[in-house]
């Protein structure tokens, strides 16, 4: 399933902030139910495994739902 381009565009923001600029340490996301706030992250987390083959990332994803987690 693909991204939205609203979702690519904030996982795109994201990611620049965070990594590329670093111009903070630290980015919430926040919106609607079920706009895809998972996928942007996932996104982002994609990105992130890409540009770092070699590296291992921990990612800590806090979540209320277990068939989620």
């Amino acid at each position: 399933m693909s991204l939205r381009d609203f979702q690519k565009h904030a996982a795109e923001k994201i990611f620049d902030a965070l990594f590329v600029k670093q111009d903070t340490n630290r980015f919430l996301l926040a919106d609607e139910v079920g706009l895809g706030k998972t996928r942007v992250a996932q996104e982002v987390i994609n990105r992130l495994l890409k540009r770092y083959p070699k590296k291992i990332i921990k990612v800590y994803y806090i979540c209320n739902n277990l068939s989620l987690a």
